[in-house]
Parts: structure tokens; sequence; C-alpha cells
């Protein structure tokens, strides 16, 4: 028997996709026009005339937050696709182990993965040419974004091993790479700061981001050993992941799945239902939702996107309201607000991209999309009552969200005003600015969302990728022209919010058609063919 077969098999079937040889392309000229932004603000901002240090740190984390998102758009509903297909249980029934077949999706899925980084690569030394960077600080970043990959893929393959919806999988797999990637270290530092649970933040070092940090030629020189124990945790980190995986697959692909996953699956269920209210009222605010549109009812009954909202929302509130009962520390709770209020958008904006897609996906994958064609609803009716099922669950908790954007910065500017302090203005103006970006760019990529992750969800083969791709084209990508100018990002909204539109506003009846006609490899004829042919 060929040694760890499903590898071979997965490569194989790789090596026939045409995907796994247009990726290097399409990435190295994403990583070109990365480039070209990164150099432009390395020359507009540069210290001391090297551009090659400001334009190495934005190149390398902007790759490494794309390292660090790829086990969700790969690896997070690789297995548990094959338990919705119902072909993992196939493959338990020969002589293949837990192992074989997690190290098989791995290797099949990781591979266009570390293709892409390959190809940036080459790119991340063309700032060792400019000046500033060393050789050893490229070696060493090299390897910290090597290891983010590994990481994101295998914590993504670890969530697949235990879920069976797409979106559940790709939303454990975005709070365990977040809560590793992010939130450990946030922990550790805050640890630090208030002497409290100290001598436990080398357990931090299992987080990716620590290895990124510290190859940087300054902290590296003064914390060697930092940098390579978390380099050594975080990666034995990931194989545990791989580990765990391949020891719990062989109880978690039936239908009911282990204790371990029926557990989850009922503590789940308790959390969504948790605050609903009586029958009659939930009947009575059904029929009302029926009347103005039935797929209002139907794209908003799901309460797991309203609660993880509002969880994101409740920590949002926290870190606000502590920066704002503490006024005296004006600067340093600014510094502290502006990277958590990017970091929060940005989940918000993940998770109102599952919400745009999950209606469509799912009608497609159940059959419910045709069921509602043969309705008398219209084409116009169905994307209307997702819109509108798109701005119920969004409106309360950002606009909850961007009320508290303002509250440090106004109770700062008021504090400044009251004790006659002057100098304290201009963090709270900054802070204020700030709000005012945020909010003009949170606002319109949720309306590029909306509309680009409708279309998505119903063009593309595999809806499960439709939110994955949305938060990349929308969010991802365009932000690598932010740094530079702002009016590029506002821009691409703009793009992906007209595409979106008009192209959903073609009969859908068609767009379906058309896929069935595509998959099925028999279009309808364009003419009718001649007597004797």
């Amino acid at each position: 028997m060929t040694f760890l077969p499903m590898v071979h098999r997965e490569l194989r079937e790789a090596s026939r996709r045409k995907g796994t040889f247009r990726l290097r392309w399409w990435v190295a000229i994403l990583a070109m026009a990365v480039s070209f932004f990164s150099l432009l603000y390395a020359q507009i901002a540069r210290i001391g005339g090297s551009a090659g240090n400001p334009a190495f740190g934005l190149f390398t984390g902007y790759v490494f937050g794309i390292a660090l998102l790829a086990g969700i758009f790969l690896t997070a509903d690789c297995i548990s696709e094959e338990k919705r297909d119902g072909t993992l249980g196939l493959l338990f029934l020969t002589d293949l182990r837990g192992y074989d077949v997690v190290l098989g999706k791995f290797t099949a899925r990781s591979l266009n993965a570390f293709y892409g980084l390959l190809a940036l690569l080459p790119l991340a030394g063309v700032p060792v040419l400019l000046g500033g960077v060393t050789g050893g600080e490229f070696w060493r970043m090299a390897l910290a974004l090597v290891n983010a990959l590994f990481f994101s893929l295998s914590a993504g393959l670890f969530v697949s091993c235990l879920a069976r919806d797409a979106h559940r999988a790709m939303g454990g797999a975005l709070v365990l790479i977040l809560l590793f990637g992010g939130g450990l270290p946030a922990l550790a530092e805050l640890s630090l700061r208030l002497r409290f649970l100290g001598r436990w933040t080398p357990l931090a070092w299992i987080s990716p981001f620590y290895p990124y940090a510290y190859a940087i030629e300054p902290l590296y020189l003064f914390h060697r050993g930092t940098y390579w124990w978390s380099l050594a945790a975080s990666q034995f980190q990931a194989w545990l992941f791989l580990g765990l995986g391949a020891l719990l697959l062989p109880q978690t692909w039936q239908e009911r799945g282990s204790g371990l996953t029926r557990s989850a699956s009922a503590w789940w269920e308790r959390w969504v239902r948790w605050g609903l209210s009586a029958p009659e009222e939930r009947a009575r605010r059904r029929a009302a939702q029926m009347d103005i549109n039935p797929v209002l009812w139907l794209a908003g009954c799901n309460r797991a996107v309203s609660r993880s909202l509002s969880i994101v929302v409740g920590a949002w509130a926290l870190i606000a309201l502590g920066v704002s009962l503490f006024p005296a520390a004006n600067d340093t709770g600014m510094k502290v607000l502006l990277p958590t209020g990017i970091a929060f958008s940005f989940v918000i904006k993940s998770l109102m991209a599952v919400q745009s897609c999950r209606f469509f996906a799912e009608a497609r994958r159940d059959g419910m999309l045709e069921t509602l064609l043969h309705t008398p609803l219209t084409s116009l009716d169905i994307i209307r009552g997702q819109a509108q099922a798109f701005r119920q669950v969004a409106t309360p908790p950002v606009a909850v969200f961007l009320g508290l954007l303002y509250a440090p910065a106004l109770v700062h500017l008021v504090w400044g005003l009251a004790g006659g302090n002057t100098t304290g203005r201009s963090p709270s103006v900054l802070g204020l600015g700030f709000g005012g970006g945020l909010t003009l760019t949170l606002l319109l990529d949720l309306l590029a969302i909306q509309w680009f992750g409708m279309w998505l969800a119903l063009k593309l083969k595999n809806p499960s990728y439709a939110a994955a791709l949305t938060v990349l084209f929308v969010v991802i990508l365009p932000s690598a022209g932010c740094a530079v100018c702002c009016v590029a990002t506002l821009l691409s909204d703009l793009v992906f919010f007209l595409v979106g539109y008009v192209q959903l506003q073609n009969d859908l009846r068609q767009m379906v058609a058309r896929q069935y006609e595509v998959v099925a490899g028999n279009p309808l004829p364009t003419s009718t063919p001649r007597r004797g042919q």
C-alpha cells in the first residue's frame, strides 16, 4: 500500500486543477500592487533617507494578516464539506486512518497557500536592496510568515474536523485564530501592564504573533530567545492541532458525532435560543414579517450572527467605557482605542459578510431557492427581502458601535476644556477624526459587502466560500492602498457595490438556470441544426 495514500491522491487531483498554476500568477500580480503602495508610502513617510524599513514593515504586516486568514479560506470547510456530502464515511470503510485523511486534506489545501507565499517572499526582499533591512531580518521574517501560515491552516483544519456546517466551521476558525493570533498577546500585554499573572505570560508564546513581532532587528538583538522559543512553541501548537484533528476525526464524522461534538452543539443551540420571546410573540413577529416579505423572515431567522455581533459590541463597549473612565490617560487611551477599533470593525464586517451570503448559499445547497422561484415572488422581491434582513441585523449593533466610537474622545475633550488643559485637545481631535473616517469606511464597506456578497453567493460554484471571498475582495485587498490614499478604498467599495447591484438586477431565474446549464455541461443550443447533420 502506498505510504499516505490520501496525500498522494489529493496531490494528483490538485495537479489537474488550473487554479493550482494560475494562483501563483495572480498572487504575484497582487503582491506587485501591494509593493507599489508600500514603496509609495515609504517614499512619503521615510525617515533618515531609508525607505526600506517602512516598506518592509507594511508589506510583511499585510502578508502576515493574509497568512493568518488563510485557514478560514482554505481548510476550515475542507473536511466538513466531506461530512455534508456523505463521502467521508466511505473513506473510513477502507484501511485509511484519521491521520491519512487529515494529512491528505491539509496537503491538498495548503499547496496553493504555500505556493502563494513563495511568490510573495521575493518581493519582501526588495526593501533589503533599498536599505534599512538586514538579510537576517528578512530570513527571520520569512520563517515567521511560513509559521503563521502553517498555524492558520492547522487551526482551520482542526475546526473542520469538529464541525459540519460551513458557516459554523469558518466562524469557529475565525474565533480560534483571533484568539491565538491577537487575544493571547493582548492578554499578556495587559497582564504585564497591570502586574497580574506576569509569570504566565510565556504561555502566550504559542501565538504566531510573537515570531513575527520579534523578527525585527532591534527587538531580535535583545530578545533572541523569545523569538526562537515562540517560533518553536507556535509550531508545536500547530502540529498539536493536526494531531488532535486526526485523533478526533474517526469519532466525529458521523451525523451524531462524539459526546464532545454533541455537547458543543447542544451548548451552541442553547446559546442561540437564549433570550427568545414567547412562542406567541415570535408567531406574531413572523406573521408581520411575512406580510412584508416572506424572504425577510427566512433570511433573518438565524440568530447566530446577531448573538455574535452582540458579543463583539459588548466587548467593544467595555473597552470604550474603560478608556472613557480614565480621561487623565488621554494619549495612552487613544493609542489603545485606534487599533482596537479597526480590529473590531473588521470582525463586524466579517460577521455581516456571513449574514449577506448565508441565505443564498443555504438556499442553493438545500434546494430552497428553486422552491422560492416557483412561487409568485419575483426576483426583485427575493433580493429585497435579503437586503431588508441584512439591514435589520446590522443596524442596531453598528449604531451602538459607532456611538461608542466617539464617546472616549468627547469625554476627554470635555474633561480637558473643563480643567483648562489645552494640550489634551489634540488626542481628542485625533480621536474624533479617526471616528469619522472609520464610520465612513465601515458604512461603505457594509454597503459593498451586502450586494457583492449576495452576488457571489449566487454566482460561485461552491457558495460556501462566498463569505470568505467577500471579506478578501471588499475588506482585505483594498486595505493595501489605504496607507497611501483612503480614496482608493472608497472607490473600491463603490466598484464592488455597483458590480453586485447591477448583476443582481438581472433575472434571478436566468442566473440559476445558467448555473445548472454549466454544471450539467449541456448548454441550450443557440441555433437549430440543419437537416442531414
